[in-house]
Parts: C-alpha cells; structure tokens; sequence
C-alpha cells in the first residue's frame, strides 16, 4: 500500500469539516421536509371536511401514505383515534386499510376492461360522458345479440347434414350409374366420385362431400375399411376440444358475472367502495339505484352468454370439415370480447380510468363453499365433454356413415341407360381393379395430344367431316350404327377398315401386320370372367375382326362355329345372308339367288362347330346369368361332356340352357343350333305342310330347297315372308 505525503493531523481536520456539514444539511432537509407535511395534512383535512359536507356521512379511520418527493421517507396520518398502522417502507408503497388478508374473507374485483362495468361509474357530474356511455353499453348488448340470432338462422347454419342423406339417394339413383358419364376408362360415375378422383367436372360437390366424410371419420377410398369406423376420429375428436373450448370461454364469461353478482349482492361494496386516484382517496357509497342497475347488467349476460353456449355448439357441431373447425372456434371466441374491444375503443377516457381503478370488494366465505364448488365445476366440465358429444357429434357421425354409403356402398362398377322402355346394363372397372381392360381411345387421345411422344401409331381414329355426324354415330345403337355398313366386303389386307384393325390389334397386343390374315387367329376370342372379382372382362377386338373380316372369322360360311357369330357381335347380316347362298344387295355375287342352305334337312355329326359352341357354352350361361358361378358347377360340365359325345340328340333331354334360352332358336351369343340339328329341332316336322316341305318348320330353322322346288319355292317366299327373317336375323324372337 502507498504512503500518504500528508500530515495525519490535517486529515482529520478534513473529516470532521466533512461531518459538521453533513449535520447541517440533514437539520436543513428535516426542517423543510416538516414545513411540507404540516401543509399537505392542512390540505387533506380540509378535502375531508368538504367531502363530508357534499356526501352527508362521516369518514373515520381512513389513513393516507403522502409520497415525499426527493427520498424514502413517509409519515402516516393516524386515524381519528390517533392509532398508527406502521411505518412505511423503503419501497415507496403504503398498504391501504382493508387490503389485509382474512382466512374467513374472499376478495373480489369487478371487471376493470369491460363495457359491461359502465353502470359503476355513471354519475351526474358528467352528464354527457354518462349518456355516450350508456348509448355504448347499448350497442354492446345490441351487438352481441345480433351475433347470436345470426348464429341460430337457418342461413347461417345451413341445412342439417340429415338432408345430405336424400340428396346422396337421389345422385345414386340417377346420376351415379348414368352411362352417359362413364369416362374413357369404362369407370362409372360413382367409381370416380367415391374414389375422390381430382379430374372430374362432374359431381364435385359429392367428391367434397365424401372427402370431407373420409377425412373427418378416417375413413379409407374402398375396401372393408371404408365403412367401418376407426378408433382414431380426428373430426370427432377436434370438434369435441372445439366445442369444450368454447364452453370455457364461456364459462369463464359466467363465473366473471358471477362475482360481479357476489361483489354487489354480498360483499362491502353497499357500505363503502374506493375510487383511487394518485394522491386524494375518494370515497363513496354504493347506491341502490346502481346495485340495481348492475345487477340487471349481470342479468342480461347471463342470457347473452347462455345463448351464445347454446348457438356456439350447434354451429360447431356443424362444422364437419376439419380445416374450419379451428378457424370458427376462434371466430367465436371474438364474439365474446366484444365489451373489451368497445371499452378500449370508445368508452371516454374519464370513465375507463375511473373502471379500471375500481377497488377490490371483500366477501365472507362459507365453510361449505370449496366442496360446494368443487362439485359444481365438475359437474360443468363433464357436461361440456358429454352433453355436445351425445346430442350432436354422435348422431353426426353415423348420419355421416349413411351418407356415405348411399353414396358409394354396395356395388360401383356399372351403369345403365334407358331407351324407349328398354333399361340396359353395362360392366364398368372398378377403382381398385388391377384389370388391363381396352384402353384404346385413352391411347388415341395421347397420340393425338402429344403425337411426338408417340413415333408408332397404334390408334386409327376416323375423321368424321363435322361435330354433328360424329355424335349421331355415338349416339346410335351398335346394330344400327353397323347399318351404315350394309355389304358384306371381302376381307381387308390393312389398306381397308384400318381403324377396326387396329382396334382390335392394340387389344390383343398385335405389334406386327395388320392385315385379316395376321389377326385371324384372334377371331374366336370370346368375353371372359375376372374368378377374383367375378367380373365380366369384354373382348372387342374378335368383334371387330369379325366385322372387318367376315370371311376370314366364318361369318359367311354355314358350316363355321355359331358362337358369337351373330349382328350384336360383328357378323354383318348381309354375310350371314350369304350361308344361305344369297343375298340382297346388288354388289354382292350371290344377289338374286334362291335362298337355300346347303345342308339338307337333316342333323350333322359332332363336328368342330358343334365342339366349339358347346366349349364357350359355360360362358354364354355365365354372361346372361351375369354370374360367373356357372363355372364351378359340376352339373353343368357333365352336361357339356355329354353334349359333346351324343350330338344334337342331347337337345331333347335339354332343349334350353340355364339361362332359359332355347337351344334351337339361339340367342345373342349364338346362331341357332336348328341349322346343325333340324330334325331334331323339328323344322321338318312342325306340322305346316308347306313350311316342312322347306325344312322351315320354324323362323329360326334353315330353309332348304331341293333342285326341282325351285318354282314353290319362290311362291313359298312371298307367302310367308321369309325374307324378311332372312334379311334381319335378329328378328327372331330370341328369349333374352
């Protein structure tokens, strides 16, 4: 440590100058610190007096902290008993009597940023910040009740969600299954909707629909799942946190009103209540006409606040997207702050100062209030977790469930048309099926949109000249449509019928020529079932084949399989004419021939025909059984064997199929069996001299004329009209 050059004595000399000032200076603040308070209690007595005299009653016991500019010093003014309280700390705060803590008392303080608190501090001294004040009060009760008859409107609400349910039945019984909004993928209207397909124009208001009931029930697209309700419901469970949210909210806007009640009812505020301000305490005493006042306030948000919780729920029960849940609950919870937002907004500043400084009022307790309470809160919260779920969550969902499988339930993949009292049915895929059905205009459309992501053509669309005969075409029957082609052409070697050609080569997956002759061997394909799905899988392109190569698939030759043979599926009537050995139609070589089949009246041996027809036989029974079980049945395969070791004999143990159809006649499938096995149909032996003469027993036999009838026969023609069945074969009446 350093030596100090100075004296020891000059140092102490310096001290104590040092401490002699030092006293002067306190004596000089004490003695004006003095004169300031002896000034001050002068003042606050004389308020006292004055406030006396204006209320007419007598304050006593109050005491007063008076803040002493400059230091931590504070003196208290005793009571009129000249008792002191305590000294006041170094922190610059005084505790105000009636502060103090009772184990027996409840303290309550009124809302201090709330509109609802105005009838507090209304007064005649300013009458005008009173009247604006009431015209607010006015307009947040007109508010607030105006938000609650628009939350119970039934424009606001919209329609119960039960109404869906009538409105699902009737979309699924008429549009659903309308073939005409089968898309280019042969799925129906209701695959794509319950699939939640995003390329629709159609139905999009029932694809929202059955997304929002998915995504509020967890529910899947298909499957078993896609009716069978999850543990896990996020729509349920979110709208229960909502609507318990909101019945908080509101709770706590009652229990607010509920001490307001207390402090005004029960507690001190009737002898005496406090009005702060920086340096005087004004007191004053609660009149009755103000009690009253508050007390019909309270009343009044009791109402509000109980039609809130009520039009809050049902609106929230309401909601089923999962998206404007959140958002709404919030929505409301702004309704409730209504009062805070107009306090802070308008309500002039003398008033909202003088609310906010509003003192805290005491309230004996009762020693059966916390066990009291205890149970009322519990009972509360487990009706607002019960009561919205039982009365409105619960039947929503299983409306919701009905709603949906009206609209996707049971069986999606087919559609229907109905023309001139005729109701007709289509097979469509179903969303989830794995089958590679025809997707050959799907092909052409991407060839024709992006032509250089394709350098091999596989489609031949054909130009139509105008809009309006394209859609004439489309809008045709298949059998009249084909009309519009009425020879019977010689087979195509590719430079013809290119567009049937490669229809039918893309099914097949044909890549090479396209010619009759390379796809000959597909002619015979006939439709087959899906044993997974039991669904019926179409093939168009032995359809097509037959249409554009009549000769080459058999068509025209009498001796060729029956099977599919027919106008329905390809085979053109004029060369089916042509079995006969004529034909009505100028161009053809066999116009003006006496129509006759070759076959005299008699049953031909088991043949390759005869082989081929009782071999697709068990699939025509499927197709018009539209069941694919015919399959599995032993009954039905030894009849087949049968059929295929006695011959045409077998028709008279079992003249029809399981479908009903008979034999004889054919049907859709097939041409009759009559022109293999006339005798035992009994096209020589119906009785009609005349028609058995010609082996024309029936309209669906083959008519045979021997070489010296020739003349008869002419005359045998035009009596019965043969040509006519000969013209048309689908004339005759097949049992469908």
């Amino acid at each position: 440590m350093p030596k100090l050059f100075v004296e020891r004595d000059y140092v102490d000399q310096e001290l104590a100058k040092l401490r002699r000032e030092m006293s002067n200076l306190k004596a000089e603040l004490l003695s004006k610190l003095g004169e300031e308070f002896g000034s001050q209690k002068h003042d606050l007595e004389s308020s006292k007096r004055q406030l006396e005299e204006e209320m007419g009653i007598t304050i006593s016991g109050s005491e007063e902290s008076i803040p002493v500019e400059g230091g931590a010093y504070r003196r208290e003014i005793a009571s009129a008993e000249g008792k002191k309280r305590g000294a006041v700390g170094a922190s610059g705060t005084s505790q105000e009597p009636g502060d103090e803590k009772d184990p027996s008392e409840e303290i309550v303080c009124f809302d201090r940023k709330s509109a609802w608190s105005i009838p507090l501090v209304l007064s005649w001294s300013n009458v005008t910040d009173s009247i604006f004040a009431c015209i607010l009060l006015l307009l947040n009760a007109s508010m607030q009740i105006l938000f609650i008859v628009i939350l119970l409107s039934p424009e606001f609400l919209g329609e119960d969600f039960s109404e869906q349910l009538e409105s699902a039945k009737e979309w699924r019984r008429s549009f659903a299954h309308d073939y005409l909004y089968v898309d280019l993928a042969e799925k129906s209207l209701a695959t794509k909707v319950c699939d939640e397909d995003g390329s629709l124009i159609f139905s999009t208001a029932q694809v929202a629909l059955v997304g929002e009931i998915n995504s509020y029930l967890a529910l899947s697209k298909s499957g078993e799942e896609a009716f069978q309700l999850p543990y896990f419901q996020p729509g349920v469970l979110l709208s229960v946190l909502c609507i318990l949210l909101w019945n908080i909210c509101i709770f706590r806007e009652l229990r607010s009103i509920w001490y307001v009640l207390k402090g005004i009812l029960l507690g001190s505020a009737w002898s005496k209540a406090r009005l702060s301000r920086p340096n005087v305490q004004e007191l004053w005493q609660l009149s009755w006409q103000r009690g009253l006042a508050m007390s019909c306030v309270c009343l009044g948000r009791i109402c509000v606040a109980c039609a809130l919780l009520i039009s809050g729920c049902i609106w929230l029960g309401r909601t089923t997207s999962i998206t404007e849940l959140m958002l709404n609950s919030v929505a409301l919870e702004s309704v409730l702050h209504v009062d805070e937002f107009i306090f802070s907004a308008l309500v002039p500043t003398n008033l909202q100062q003088k609310i906010q400084i509003l003192q805290k009022v005491k309230i004996k307790k009762s020693r059966r209030c916390p066990s009291l309470e205890n149970l009322v809160l519990f009972s509360v919260l487990s009706a607002a977790l019960l009561l919205p779920y039982l009365l409105i969550l619960a039947p929503l969902r299983e409306t919701m469930l009905q709603v949906k499988y009206e609209l996707c339930g049971g069986n999606q993949a087919f559609a229907m048309g109905f023309k001139d009292g005729i109701v007709r049915e289509f097979v469509t895929q179903p969303a989830e099926s794995n089958i590679t059905g025809n997707r050959y205009i799907e092909t052409a459309v991407q060839e024709k949109a992006f032509p250089d992501a394709f350098p091999v053509k596989l489609s031949v669309p054909v130009l139509e000249p105008d809009i309006s005969r394209m859609r004439t075409m489309l809008n045709q029957e298949y059998v009249d449509w084909k009309r519009e082609f009425a020879d019977c052409p010689l087979d195509s070697n590719g430079s013809t019928m290119t567009d049937f050609l490669a229809a039918a080569a893309f099914e097949v997956g044909h890549t090479g020529n396209r010619s009759c002759e390379a796809l000959e061997q597909y002619c015979s394909d006939s439709d087959t079932f899906d044993y997974d799905t039991f669904l019926r899988l179409h093939s168009t392109a032995a359809t097509w084949l037959r249409f554009a190569c009549p000769r080459a698939c058999g068509c025209t030759d009498p001796h060729s399989s029956p099977v599919y043979r027919t106008p329905r599926h390809g085979c053109r009537r004029s060369c089916i004419q042509q079995r006969y050995g004529f034909s009505m139609f100028s161009g053809s070589p066999f116009f003006g021939q006496l129509p006759s089949f070759p076959a005299a009246c008699k049953d031909t041996p088991p043949g390759t025909a005869w082989r081929h027809f009782w071999g697709n036989a068990a699939f025509m029974t499927a197709a018009h059984l539209s069941s694919a079980s015919v399959f599995e049945s032993e009954s039905f395969r030894s009849f087949v064997g049968a059929a295929l070791e006695v011959g045409c004999p077998i028709l008279t143990v079992a003249p029809t199929d399981y479908g009903g159809n008979l034999l004889c006649r054919g049907s859709v499938y097939s041409l009759p069996l009559a022109w293999w096995c006339p005798e035992t149909c009994g096209c020589a032996s119906s009785g009609n001299a005349e028609r058995d003469r010609f082996c024309f027993g029936h309209d669906y036999c083959p008519m045979h004329v021997p070489e010296t009838d020739t003349t008869a026969a002419w005359e045998f023609i035009r009596k019965y009209d043969v040509l006519r069945v000969l013209m048309n074969p689908e004339v005759i009446p097949y049992s469908l």
